[in-house]
């Protein structure tokens, strides 16, 4: 799980890799479907704001949710907000 989140930070900075947030993206979900509160607020901000993903308040909502859940609640509740 903290590797997966690592290799999406990665991509998604473009440090050792070619920037690519459509990679990133599919790292963020192998992480935050195993929990990673991090990975889930990640892929709430990327569908927020459509990178590497078609924009999605839904599905974006979704994961800022799971997110708070997990204990990531300061950023995860201001962007709840934004969305709502």
């Amino acid at each position: 799980m903290i590797a997966q989140f690592n290799v999406a930070k990665m991509y998604r900075k473009g440090t050792g890799v070619p920037k690519d947030y459509k990679t990133a993206v599919k790292w963020f979900a192998l992480s935050a479907e195993q929990g990673d509160a991090k990975a889930q607020y990640h892929l709430g901000v990327a569908h927020s704001f459509g990178l590497g993903v078609v924009p999605d308040y839904k599905i974006a909502l979704k994961w800022f949710s799971r997110s708070a859940e997990q204990g990531n609640t300061f950023l995860s509740i201001i962007c709840l907000g934004y969305i709502i």
